[in-house]
């Protein structure tokens, strides 16, 4: 079998049980943005948003909706092996934007 990064790897292997059907469940993130070279960063909502519109010379004004308070992510990570799956499956996000759990 050829091989494969373990992020890779799962990818074939989903796509194989899935029987050409998708599921995207699983599939590392960085598949979606591998050839994307400007990318905005959900955890800077706002600031991303107004650069894109000066960009497009389109005025921005902050509307925040549909908000609640929550808890911290590494809150809802209660496993170290959770912890680790994520960032072995998607250690080139980690690695390419800078991430760090906590």
């Amino acid at each position: 079998m050829l091989e494969l990064p373990q992020g890779r790897r799962i990818c074939v292997q989903l796509k194989a049980r899935c029987s050409g059907r998708p599921n995207w469940f699983g599939i590392p993130q960085a598949e979606w943005v591998r050839d994307v070279t400007d990318v905005s960063m959900f955890e800077k909502y706002n600031m991303e948003m107004e650069r894109i519109c000066t960009k497009f010379s389109i005025p921005y004004a902050c509307t925040a909706r549909n908000t609640s308070e929550r808890q911290h992510y590494s809150e809802y990570y209660d496993r170290k092996d959770l912890i680790a799956a994520v960032g072995q499956i998607d250690a080139e996000i980690v690695n390419r934007f800078g991430y760090t759990f906590g």
